[in-house]
């Protein structure tokens, strides 16, 4: 049954890629990481979008491993579209359905990756715009991302009431993770969470921004007893058109394996764009989570992020990057993170930019919370290493975009003194038809 319905939806979004519009609205820039614009007009209410993103990505020693022959060479490519309606009485509806896989081109010996494919319901959901005064509900499959992508970056099966006034905005939103199948091609995971998010405050614009956040975790696997409760804030601003800053700080409290959470969090730095040729630009942020070093006191102190996180942005450049490390990809929880990173663009379309990372544990612990790294640090040194990522991105017009990044993990005192490099290379490349 199940393929069934992955070729029904394969072929819907076949058909759907050939529909031509008779008017467009006005044309946004692609995004690697939103889903494609409904700019097409099908008919009077119904309008539809679709692009492309595909990347080739190559990895090698993430067990730090030289030994060993790990690596892959893969090709991932994404076929997305999206339909939108606009009913009556504010009622709209949206949906985005998304095709991708993985296809190994190259692997070691020591990797036992396989190659995939899926069928994605990316998002689903129901729009009430007049539902009461200033108040609006959305139900279903949705998006919820915040500026950083610190807090969350996720779409997840939900109910969120909004209410909004001038610049001034309140939510409460009650979700499920993968309530619902979102992948017709395989089953889904046994792994469900429930999310109890409330949030406040200003949006003037994307560069001006503060927002309060409450969000109750409740996992229902109960082999993890984890129930964190996060509070919290936001801030994104600038000073004039070329100083750019945020801050984000979150308190954890609530139960982890029968142990009582008392852990902190904070994110903050600084983007400041010089008046010169090629717009120079630089980054400066530095990153804090607590850790634990008293393991038999019934407090957990490790900081942990809410599991709705990409930790994804950007600043002067024209793509968004991992701002922890493309490499590691680590998770803020025991760790002290410095980043500073340099970029130019030299044309409108196109920048670059190096982005250099320092990592050193609060606590020395044999287990990191959540990495891509395939090897545990020693639980006698703090220093984790240092990374080193160069991002270059083209955008010749608003419907394409190419990006290339290389990555190094550089392993430091925590690890063993024949540890080598951790390595990465993709090529990204998008296109909105």
């Amino acid at each position: 049954m199940k393929m069934n319905l992955a070729a029904a939806s394969a072929s819907l979004v076949t058909a759907l890629l050939v529909v031509v519009g008779g008017a467009y609205a006005a044309e946004p820039e692609i995004d690697f990481n939103k889903p494609p614009t409904a700019d097409h007009r099908i008919s009077d209410r119904l309008l539809f979008g679709s692009d492309i993103v595909s990347s080739i990505e190559y990895m090698d020693n993430y067990d730090l491993d030289g030994k060993q022959d790990d690596h892959l060479l893969l090709v991932e490519p994404e076929l997305r579209a999206v339909l939108s309606y606009t009913g009556d009485d504010g009622l709209r509806a949206f949906a985005e359905l998304q095709l991708d896989g993985r296809a190994f081109l190259s692997k070691g010996g020591a990797n036992d990756d396989k190659s995939e494919a899926h069928v994605r319901v990316e998002q689903a959901y129901v729009d009430l715009t007049r539902f009461a005064g200033d108040y609006s509900l959305r139900i279903g499959r949705q998006s919820f991302e915040d500026s950083r992508s610190w807090w969350y970056d996720e779409k997840i099966d939900a109910i969120r009431l909004l209410w909004q006034r001038d610049t001034w905005f309140a939510s409460a939103s009650a979700a499920r993770e993968k309530a619902f199948a979102d992948d017709f091609a395989h089953e889904d995971t046994d792994e469900k969470k429930e999310f109890y998010i409330l949030t406040a405050g200003y949006y003037a614009d994307k560069r001006d921004q503060a927002t309060l956040f409450l969000i109750k975790k409740k996992d229902l696997d109960s082999r993890r007893h984890e129930d964190p409760l996060f509070v919290g804030i936001q801030r994104i601003g600038e000073m004039g058109s070329d100083l750019r800053y945020w801050l984000n700080a979150a308190a954890v409290r609530g139960e982890s394996r029968r142990r009582r959470l008392r852990a902190y969090g904070v994110d903050t730095g600084m983007a400041w764009r010089l008046d010169a040729p090629w717009k120079p630009f630089v980054t400066a942020a530095l990153a804090y989570g607590s850790g634990d070093d008293h393991l038999r006191d019934g407090v957990d102190g490790n900081f942990r992020q809410t599991d709705l996180q990409d930790n994804e942005s950007r600043t002067f450049g024209i793509t968004s990057f991992q701002y922890y490390g493309e490499v590691s990809d680590l998770e803020l929880s025991n760790l002290w993170i410095a980043h500073l990173g340099f970029g130019i663009r030299p044309a409108d379309d196109t920048s670059i930019e190096l982005n250099l990372f320092r990592y050193r544990q609060v606590d020395a612990d044999d287990d990191l919370f959540d990495t891509d790294l395939e090897i545990d640090p020693d639980g006698e040194h703090k220093a984790l290493g240092h990374e080193i990522d160069f991002v270059l991105a083209h955008r010749p017009n608003k419907k394409t975009k190419v990006s290339l990044l290389l990555g190094a993990f550089l392993p430091g005192d925590a690890f063993p003194d024949n540890a080598d490099p951790a390595l990465l290379a993709k090529l990204k490349f998008g296109y909105r038809f």
